[in-house]
Formats: C-alpha cells, sequence, structure tokens
C-alpha cells in the first residue's frame, strides 16, 4: 500500500475513533493481514478498545463475472498463520474464513465503525457492501481500496451501482495518480460530523 494510501487509511480511522462513531472495525479481504496490521496500530496509538474483524476466504480470489474480466482464481491465496505472525506484539484480530456469502452475515459485528474493502472483484465488492452497510453506525464510514484501479474495474461498478441504490455518496481519493485508487463512503452524519 502506497504511503498516500495508508494516510488516507489514517485519517478516515481516526475520524470516526474522534467522533466516538460506535462499532467495531472491519475489513473484507486481508491477504497477509499488513493493512489489517496497520489498522490495529492505529486502534492501538489512538487508545481505542474497538475490536479488528477480519474476512477472507483465503483461498483467493474466487471466480470473476463479466463485470471484472479477471481470470486469475486463488490469486492472493494465503495461510491464516501468515496473516497472525505479522500481528506479533499487537491484539489478535477476530479472523472469519470463508467466503462472504458464507461468513458476513452472521459474522459481522452488530455495529460497524469502520470498514476497509480489498475485494478486488465487483461481486465480492457489492456482497461486502450489502452485508456492512446495514450495519454501519452513523458518521461510521467504508474505505473501498480498488476504486479506480485499472485492474479491478469491478470494483468502481459495485460501487457506484451500490450508492446509486442506497442514496449513499462515494467520495473519490484518487489524486490522479497510480499512488491511491481508494474511495469512501460515510453514512450520513449527524449534525457537527465531519
Amino acid at each position: 500500500m502506497s504511503p498516500v494510501a495508508r494516510l488516507n487509511l489514517y485519517h478516515l480511522l481516526s475520524q470516526v475513533l474522534a467522533y466516538n462513531v460506535k462499532g467495531d472495525i472491519v475489513e473484507a479481504g486481508c491477504f497477509r493481514g499488513l493493512t489489517a496490521v496497520f489498522l490495529a496500530e492505529i486502534l492501538l496509538h489512538l487508545g481505542s478498545d474497538k475490536k479488528l474483524y477480519l474476512y477472507d476466504s483465503f483461498e483467493g480470489l474466487p471466480s470473476s463475472t463479466v463485470e471484472d474480466q479477471i481470470e486469475e482464481i486463488g490469486l492472493f491465496a494465503v495461510n491464516t498463520s501468515v496473516v497472525l505472525d505479522n500481528f506479533s506484539g499487537l491484539p489478535k484480530p477476530i479472523i472469519c474464513k470463508g467466503w462472504f456469502q458464507d461468513t458476513m452475515p452472521s459474522q459481522l459485528p452488530s455495529q460497524v465503525a469502520f470498514a476497509h474493502l480489498d475485494c478486488d472483484l465487483y461481486g465480492s465488492i457489492k456482497l461486502a457492501l450489502e452485508n456492512i452497510y446495514p450495519r454501519l453506525s452513523t458518521g461510521g464510514i467504508i474505505a473501498i481500496h480498488d476504486y479506480e484501479h485499472p485492474k479491478f474495474k469491478g470494483v468502481k461498478k459495485a460501487v457506484d451501482e451500490f450508492c446509486l441504490d442506497h442514496n449513499a455518496t462515494c467520495q473519490n481519493l484518487n489524486l490522479n495518480t497510480a499512488e491511491s485508487w481508494q474511495c469512501y463512503i460515510r453514512k450520513s452524519a449527524k449534525i457537527g460530523m465531519l
């Protein structure tokens, strides 16, 4: 992850913590867990006791749809022990292993304050948004990693369709560089919140 992308995540997560948004932290698509480690470090540094949930099949990418045009089934497969090893010295996350349609409906926290989606594919992003957004607290944020990525075109399509269907607004963080393809959705904030 680029320094710009890391800085974006830091600012978005720290806003949620500063405003005491209710709920826990979720990452969908964690691969080796390096971004999740960064999120855990932010939580630790800012003194938060929020739990960190990681959702991944750990079997790599599922089959793609016509929206993706990617045929790399199994890309990003990793063993959960690799993820846990990267959390050395940090509180361990709650790992929810399996495909999103099998884990998210029953294993998401009841309230989500912040979610980071790095699931690369149209169907995976759509599933994550459909499951997480209803549990997202007012003022909560969903950050999407590959929104403008030229290889993962299905991500933008899924996010744009979701926002249109749910009257949500996607804020593009792409600075017209290859350093950040992110966007975020904030659930309508209360008066006085950014």
